[in-house]
């Protein structure tokens, strides 16, 4: 009796291992590919978590001398001056451009002398508590005496706007450069926004609270005689552009 040939499976075997090896090429390319682009199962992409982080940063705002007014108004209040509604509208046009903005609470009870040390108290609080804090705005306005009429002011279009310095202190500050740093790209952005808004970056030899975080600057908006209210509004929306374009660097 003729007994049945066996089948050779050779062929299919040969087959089986080639893709085989085809799908754990497929694989480690995958996984190569995904590493090298950010792209990991489960995992936010490397771009995607940037994106987030900068859209996740808030901008601390706040005032060591909240009673400051401008022209006409008596040059301090007796309780909440012009200096604070530019905190709200800074806050609001920072909003505008995509960011978030905290202001804290100003301390009117704080002898002049104590000022600093006042605001000091109402901030570190929310430092400590908020991670996302990547930068901290002290606002003030200028008092400046013997300077010629407009030397605070820019004409940008038809529309008068307060110019803008930025003060940091050297005193007691182990962020002194990182202050400094930031101060200057404020100014560089602020300048390629609007020309002769900036009136530069000032260094005080005093304690003004810089040290509190790197990225922590004075910021004096137009000047007590030489601006009114509505032109330091107007120059805050430049400085809400200026700020969130130095934060998503």
């Amino acid at each position: 009796m003729t007994m049945p040939k066996r089948p050779n499976l050779k062929p299919e075997r040969e087959g089986s291992g080639a893709m085989t090896l085809v799908l754990i090429v497929l694989v480690v390319v995958a996984v190569l590919g995904a590493k090298y682009y950010g792209v990991i199962p489960g995992k936010t992409p490397v771009a995607s978590q940037q994106q987030a982080t900068a859209e996740a940063a808030r901008v601390l705002l706040y005032s060591a001398h909240p009673t400051e007014n401008y022209a006409p108004g008596v040059a301090h209040a007796k309780g909440m001056g012009d200096v604070v509604a530019l905190l709200g509208v800074l806050q609001e046009e920072l909003r505008v451009q995509g960011a978030d903005a905290v202001v804290v609470e100003p301390a009117l009870e704080a002898p002049w002398d104590q000022s600093f040390a006042a605001a000091r108290r109402m901030v570190q609080p929310h430092l400590s508590e908020d991670a996302a804090i990547a930068a901290v705005l002290d606002l003030h306005r200028d008092a400046l005496e013997g300077r010629p009429d407009g030397y605070t002011t820019v004409m940008i279009g038809q529309t008068p706007v307060a110019k803008i310095l930025f003060v940091v202190g050297d005193v007691d500050n182990p962020y002194i450069e990182q202050n400094l740093a930031f101060a200057e790209a404020l100014r560089t952005e602020l300048e390629t926004l609007a020309p002769g808004i900036c009136r530069g970056v000032k260094v005080l030899h005093n304690q003004i609270n810089g040290d509190l975080h790197p990225r922590a600057v004075q910021v004096f908006i137009g000047d007590y005689n030489g601006n009114t209210l509505a032109e330091a509004k107007a120059a805050t929306g430049y400085l809400a552009q200026a700020l969130v374009r130095v934060l998503r660097r």
